[in-house]
C-alpha cells in the first residue's frame, strides 16, 4: 500500500509542498515595496524643470566656457564630435559651472550617439556623459556620488539620454563628454542642465514609502527575532535559535552598510587609513619614497560602478594621457590620489562577497532537519531576494546608486557560502563514526 502523498513506505516523498502561507506573504510584500520603490523613484517623472539653460553655447570657449582636449570637432548648430585613435589617448569636452542659488538638483540631458567605440578595462575607458560636482572651488569631486548619464561601448543610434542629480549648495559642477582611453567616435549634440526641482508629491510619497520599508522589514524579519524574548527572560537559546540571532544581526549590518551614506563610508576610510599609517610607523614600515614604487603623477576617474563606487581616481601608467596632457583629470589638476583608494574599492567588493558568503553559510547551518523539505526554500528564495533588495534601497539614497554588478558579486558570495556549507557537511558526515553492530 502506498503511504501518504503516494509515496511507498519506507520511501521519502518525492514531492515538495508548497511553503507556508507566511513565506508567501511576506515575499509578496518584498516584491510589491520593491516595485513601488522602482515605480516611484524610476518610474514616474520625479523631477520637474525650472531656470533657464546654464550650459554655455558650444562654441563658446574659454574662462565660463568649453573646454576641449583631443580631437573634438563642431558637429553642426548645437553639436560636436568626439575622436579618438589612440588607445591611451582621449578626447573631452567639457565646461566648469557654479551651482545655482537655492539649487538642489541639476538636470543633464542630451543627445548622444557612438561609432566603433573600444573601451579598456576600467568601467571609465568608455564613451560617457557625466556631471560631477565638488563643494566648493579647488575642493575634491564627488566622485562617490552617482555622476553618469550614460556610459557605454560599441555603436549607438541617436538617442536622448538624461539624468537629474543631488548637487551641493554653492558648490561648482562639471559637464563633460569624454572617450577616455577609448578608441572610436562620440557625437553630442542639444546638450542641456537645468536646475530640477522634486514634484510637489514626492516628498510625502517617498517619507510614507520608508515607514512602510520599516514596518515590512520589521514584519519579514521577524521570526528570526523570536528568540530575543528568551533571551531577554534569561533562557540559554540553543545553537539554532543563536544561529538565527546571528543571521539577523548580519542582515541588519549590510543594511546599515548599504544605507549609509558617502560621507560615512569615507570617514571610516580616513580612520582605517589613518590606523593603518600608525601602525607603520610603530613597526617601523614607512611608505616608500617618490620615486621607488610611487604612483605615476596623474590619474583617472573611478567610475561610481554604478554603483556604489569609491571615492578618488586610480593611476595611470606612466606615458598615459594624464602625464603627457592629453587628458588631464576630469578637474584639470595632474596631481595623484593615494593608491588606497583603489584599495578600497577592492576592499568593498570583497566585503559584498564575504558578508553574503556567510550570510547564506549561517542561514542553511540554521535550518531545521526535520524532513520538511519547505525549511530549505527559505533562504534559497529569501538570500538572493535580499541581495538584489539592498540595491532598490540604494536607489532611494540620492548620494548612492543601484548595480547589478554589485548583485552578481552577492549572489556568488551565496554560492561560496552555501558550497561552503555544503562542503562542511560532507566532511563531517565522512569522519562520523561508523555505526556499531550488534553483538
Amino acid at each position: 500500500m502506498p503511504g501518504r502523498g503516494g509515496a511507498a513506505p519506507g520511501l521519502p516523498a518525492l514531492t515538495v509542498r508548497l511553503p507556508a502561507r507566511g513565506l508567501l506573504l511576506r515575499a509578496l510584500a518584498a516584491v510589491l515595496l520593491a516595485a513601488v520603490t522602482l515605480l516611484l523613484y524610476l518610474g514616474i517623472g520625479r523631477f520637474v524643470e525650472s531656470g533657464a539653460e546654464l550650459l554655455p553655447p558650444l562654441d563658446a570657449s574659454g574662462s565660463g566656457g568649453w573646454q576641449r582636449s583631443g580631437q573634438v570637432l563642431a558637429n553642426g548648430p548645437g553639436g560636436a564630435a568626439l575622436r579618438n585613435a589612440d588607445p591611451a589617448g582621449a578626447a573631452t569636452l567639457s565646461a566648469l559651472l557654479p551651482v545655482p542659488p537655492d539649487a538642489r538638483f541639476l538636470r543633464l540631458s542630451a543627445e548622444i550617439r557612438m561609432a566603433d567605440v573600444a573601451g579598456g578595462r576600467q568601467l571609465w575607458e568608455s564613451g560617457r556623459l557625466i556631471l560631477l560636482s565638488r563643494d566648493a572651488p579647488g575642493g575634491d569631486w564627488h566622485y562617490d556620488w552617482p555622476h553618469t548619464v550614460i556610459r557605454d561601448t560599441g555603436t549607438l543610434p541617436w538617442q536622448t539620454v538624461g539624468r537629474a542629480f543631488l548637487v551641493p549648495a554653492g558648490g561648482e559642477v562639471r559637464v563633460a563628454a569624454q572617450l577616455l582611453r577609448a578608441t572610436g567616435s562620440l557625437w553630442v549634440r542639444n546638450l542641456s542642465l537645468r536646475r530640477a526641482d522634486e514634484r510637489h508629491w514626492f516628498p510625502p510619497a517617498r517619507q510614507l514609502l520608508i515607514a512602510l520599508w520599516v514596518v515590512g522589514m520589521a514584519w519579514i524579519l521577524w521570526p528570526l527575532a523570536r528568540p530575543v524574548g528568551q533571551v531577554l527572560r534569561g533562557r540559554r537559546p540553543t545553537w539554532r535559535q543563536a544561529g538565527r540571532l546571528a543571521v539577523l544581526a548580519l542582515v541588519l549590518a549590510i543594511a546599515a552598510a548599504v544605507l549609509v551614506p558617502p560621507a560615512g563610508k569615507q570617514a571610516f576610510r580616513d580612520l582605517a587609513d589613518a590606523g593603518w599609517s600608525l601602525a607603520r610607523d610603530w613597526t617601523g614600515h614607512a611608505a616608500p619614497p617618490a620615486g621607488d614604487g610611487a604612483a605615476p603623477a596623474s590619474c583617472g576617474p573611478v567610475e561610481d560602478g554604478a554603483a556604489d563606487g569609491v571615492a578618488g581616481r586610480r593611476p595611470l601608467q606612466p606615458g598615459s594621457p594624464g602625464t603627457a596632457g592629453a587628458a588631464p583629470a576630469p578637474d584639470g589638476r595632474t596631481d595623484f590620489v593615494a593608491p588606497q583608494q583603489f584599495r578600497w574599492l577592492v576592499a568593498d567588493k570583497l566585503g559584498h562577497f564575504a558578508g553574503f558568503a556567510l550570510l547564506a553559510f549561517l542561514s542553511l547551518a540554521t535550518v531545521p532537519r526535520d524532513g520538511d523539505r519547505r525549511r530549505w526554500l527559505l533562504p534559497i528564495l529569501a538570500l538572493p531576494g535580499f541581495a538584489a533588495l539592498t540595491e532598490v534601497w540604494q536607489v532611494m539614497a540620492t548620494t548612492r546608486g543601484a548595480s547589478l554588478a554589485d548583485v552578481a558579486i552577492d549572489c556568488a558570495g551565496l554560492l561560496a557560502g552555501a558550497l561552503a556549507w555544503l562542503g562542511m557537511r560532507l566532511l563531517l558526515w565522512r569522519l562520523r563514526p561508523p555505526p556499531r553492530r550488534a553483538a
